[in-house]
């Protein structure tokens, strides 16, 4: 184990590393692809397991900067030194320790983490990223492993620290789960592998798959992009796809919201910009009985009634705000409106990226729309008044939060400043409610709820008669 900088014998490992992308991969195929990743997932097992037998100890702050070199040859042998059938080559595992305990953080097992990763032979992406990176998917896909540039890797091992304090203080997070980080040097050729939860499930069709950034200057999936299976939409694809938004119940959206903001803040004080919203949609079918068990995913809805299991998560937070992106920006910023490029200092970027999320992407649910239906969604007992108003998704919101929020709902709905409420006690000890309009005339459907003092149970919100309601609250006069 060493600590500090790699060393220089790594230093001359990755000198010939090219920065351009195009250039990176060309080198990759001097060595079979399967060679190389069978050779990465040898030398993962290798040193992942012999850190598990290590004894326990806390995590110090000098954990962040070290790194362990392996040596993989055909013969010989040493203490750092793994007899191989491959073609020799050498492995470093930046912040071995730092990484357990992130996985720790996550419940994840070493031999789980291990039979996903090096159990089966991993599986190329069809879709690179823009930056030329190569994604590779686990057997199970559990697990993506991304090729990072040398100055990306630099900048993930500086943000190690304050990502674990993060992880530590906001357990909600959508930043990416980085559980390993990784370099393959060997002929020629220096491979450096980030290794993240996989965002999307596998065992439930993805319908619509969107990267936001919250820009609009060429936000729009290209041509060939769209003639790709499973194509990846932008901003303006999402925009003419929903028009209206995406809703979310009101909670969920409280909590999306404070994640998020939280998550801004620690990519805005590491002045990173450029990463993006990964938004995964799954259509639920109603006319396709439901298995017993789906991925977790948040419950949506959009303006039509249409159910929807929504995959998020941010991705891509390994760009800082240096002198590159401060060019591209000025050059661009000649070109194209200024305010509507994707690159841009970091404190504009995470305000413009968090206004779109919240103002254009996701929308609560509408209190006077949700007030206005509670009487529909709890008095019609109908099954066919039952399907229609489920086509509406402020009804499902309350289907899937239960009764009690339902109740709440309209309970508040007669507090509407509009609503002109009338309230007296029978001698039940029930509060009945009398729903008048601005002209003193009782509306055709009252809601009566039955609230016990003694502790009883309450019952379900009733449609009572209007006309009886009146007379009955005239007699009590």
């Amino acid at each position: 184990m060493e600590d500090g900088k790699p060393s220089t014998a790594e230093k001359q490992d990755t000198a010939s590393t090219s920065s351009s992308s195009l250039y990176r991969i060309s080198r990759l195929r001097r060595i079979p692809d399967a060679e190389v990743m069978t050779s990465i997932q040898m030398a993962v097992e290798s040193t992942v397991s012999a850190l598990d037998h290590e004894p326990e100890r806390d995590l110090l702050i000098q954990d962040f900067m070290t790194f362990e070199s392996l040596s993989f040859r055909r013969g010989g042998s040493s203490t750092k030194t793994s007899q191989s059938s491959l073609n020799e080559f050498k492995f470093y595992n930046y912040a071995p320790i730092a990484f357990k305990y992130f996985r720790r953080l996550f419940q994840i097992q070493t031999k789980n983490f291990l039979l996903s990763m090096c159990s089966e032979p991993l599986r190329m992406l069809e879709n690179s990223g823009a930056s030329g990176s190569v994604f590779y998917l686990t057997h199970d896909d559990e697990y993506i492993l991304k090729t990072a540039q040398h100055r990306e890797g630099d900048f993930l091992l500086k943000l190690l620290p304050g990502y674990y304090l993060n992880l530590t203080q906001n357990p909600r997070t959508l930043l990416p789960k980085f559980f390993g980080f990784y370099c393959y040097s060997g002929l020629a050729k220096n491979l450096r592998i980030v290794v993240m939860n996989n965002l999307i499930p596998s065992s439930i069709s993805i319908d619509q798959r969107y990267d936001i950034k919250g820009s609009t200057t060429k936000r729009k999936a290209t041509i060939l992009e769209l003639k790709k299976p499973f194509p990846t939409y932008k901003d303006l694809d999402f925009i003419e796809h929903h028009p209206d938004g995406i809703f979310l119940d009101p909670e969920t959206y409280a909590e999306f919201v404070k994640a998020l903001q939280r998550d801004c803040r620690v990519l805005e004080s590491f002045k990173i910009i450029d990463y993006s919203l990964l938004l995964a949609v799954h259509r639920v079918d109603r006319t396709v009985a439901k298995p017993d068990t789906l991925p977790s995913g948040i419950p949506a809805w959009t303006a039509t009634g249409d159910e929807l299991l929504l995959y998020v998560g941010i991705i891509d937070i390994l760009q800082s705000y240096q002198f590159r992106k401060k060019m591209e920006h000025t050059l661009k910023s000649m070109i194209y409106e200024k305010d509507s490029i994707s690159v841009h200092r970091p404190d504009f970027y995470s305000q413009r990226f968090q206004n779109f999320i919240f103002q254009t992407v996701f929308q609560p649910f509408p209190k006077q729309k949700s007030r206005s239906l509670s009487s529909k969604t709890e008095t019609q007992p109908c099954s066919s008044d039952r399907k229609q108003t489920s086509q509406n998704p402020l009804s499902l919101s309350w289907i899937s939060n239960g009764l009690k929020y339902a109740k709440k709902q309209a309970i508040s709905f007669l507090n509407d400043e509009n609503v002109k409420v009338t309230t007296r006690w029978d001698p039940r000890k029930s509060k009945l409610y009398e729903r008048v309009d601005d002209e003193g005339n009782v509306l055709k459907e009252n809601l009566k709820t039955k609230v016990d003092e003694e502790g009883e149970p309450e019952k379900e919100l009733n449609l009572i008669d209007s006309v009886s309601l009146q007379d009955e609250c005239q007699s009590t006069r």
